[in-house]
């Protein structure tokens, strides 16, 4: 069986729509990792692009200006998460790995083929400074491509509207101000006058720091990436999983390897091919709003306090909104939202219980857990495959399905049954 068939369990017509939904549930778990609000970087690239032509950008440039805006910072995935979570300065170490998320960002973006040309580029140098005192290169004045310069622009004005641990989100005239007292410094002078032009004239740009409505998150995607193929759809995904499990260590490869076992269960149980390519997606991102846990709950060795246990609870939240917000994945947001509900109804978020919790919900729940149990996690030792079998079947009935755990049992190597 080929790891994908068609889109992978994308309801979209090609291969371009696809990758183009997958591309935005990667800068979503961005937003996500940095503490922003869903479509940070989405209003990034809708404010660079109203500026690009002011500032002479070329129209050829403008996809990859697009892309670059929308993941600029998904580099910071592999950062800490606490220095997003807490006021203070930033450790050395933590300092050393924020200087290098463009770097990470961009080395990480590099593989994608069907992203435009200079996307990485764009990402690398989008903290350069005019005066030089930027990162990751020190590139000055016209070193910088014109294109990161109003990347740098567009990130630090939409960047002081949201909230964060050290400061409250400002209002757009006094972000507006910080734009034009960075000209010179952070901000090439003419670079600062046109965003002035566009701020005075364009009541638009205000509205981003509205939450009820921000015209850089409504539904629709400016540029498809018309290139993509079946492989790179494919390449997306295994992303997506990996990036999900990317700010937590101790969780390295368990969204891939939930997905996985989701379809061989599906597989081995007789299912449609397309709801086999479904099980393997919901497993892949199924824990995509992991990246909105700050580390220190996930690594914790003692048992978690009732608010630490409802901030991680918030996972399925988190990850249901990503998914309903993209058109071509919206119908997975349920199934991602109620993979932690049990048969019994003493489940989470909404204490759904039996037939009422989705199918694939169901079926992912079992793979998750049987991971988790294998692997595991920093609060308990890790079981070999037929302790946590039989751990799992003590619970069925009551956390999992029964005859999802029997088709578990069924799936796994004979030797460990």
């Amino acid at each position: 069986m080929t790891l994908f068939k068609g889109s992978g369990g994308i309801p979209s017509r090609s291969a371009s729509g696809a990758a183009t939904a997958l591309t935005h549930v990667l800068a979503s778990i961005a937003d996500l990792a940095e503490g922003h609000r869903l479509g940070h970087g989405r209003r990034i690239a809708w404010l660079a692009l109203k500026l690009a032509p002011l500032c002479g950008i070329e129209p050829s440039e403008f996809e990859a200006l697009y892309y670059a805006g929308l993941l600029h910072d998904v580099g910071e995935l592999w950062v800490s998460s606490e220095v997003f979570h807490r006021a203070g300065p930033a450790s050395r170490s933590e300092s050393i790995g924020v200087r290098e998320h463009p770097v990470t960002g961009a080395e990480f973006l590099a593989r994608f083929a069907p992203l435009p040309a200079g996307v990485a580029e764009l990402v690398r140098w989008h903290h350069e400074w005019w005066d030089g005192t930027g990162y990751p290169d020190q590139l000055h004045w016209t070193q910088i491509p014109p294109a990161a310069q109003v990347l740098r622009l567009a990130d630090t004005f939409v960047s002081s509207l949201s909230d964060r641990p050290n400061r409250r989100c400002l209002p757009p005239e006094d972000a507006f101000g910080e734009i034009i007292s960075g000209a010179g410094r952070e901000l090439g002078p003419q670079f600062c006058r046109m965003f002035a032009l566009l701020f005075q004239s364009d009541a638009e740009v205000a509205q981003l720091a509205d939450k009820q409505n921000d015209l850089g998150t409504k539904p629709g995607v400016m540029y498809a990436l018309e290139r993509a193929t079946p492989d790179d759809v494919e390449q997306l995904m295994l992303a997506i999983a990996d990036c999900a499990d990317a700010r937590h260590p101790v969780l390295a490869g368990h969204s891939r390897r939930t997905g996985n076992l989701a379809a061989r269960i599906a597989e081995r149980a007789g299912w449609e091919p397309t709801e086999i390519d479904r099980a393997r997606l919901l497993g892949y991102v199924h824990d995509i709003g992991m990246a909105a846990i700050p580390s220190g709950i996930i690594a914790k060795t003692d048992r978690l306090t009732s608010l630490e246990r409802a901030a991680m609870q918030r996972h399925v939240l988190y990850g249901a909104e990503i998914l309903r917000n993209i058109p071509e994945l919206e119908e997975y947001a349920d199934e991602a939202r109620h993979h932690h509900e049990r048969v019994d109804g003493s489940g989470y978020p909404d204490a759904l219980a039996g037939p009422a919790i989705p199918l694939l919900a169901r079926l992912v729940a079992v793979c998750d857990a049987y991971d988790a149990l294998t692997t595991g996690r920093p609060y308990r030792t890790t079981l070999d495959s037929d302790a946590a079998l039989a751990r799992i079947e003590r619970d069925a009935g009551y956390a999992f399905d029964p005859t999802l755990v029997q088709a578990l049992a069924s799936s796994l190597p004979a030797t460990t049954i």
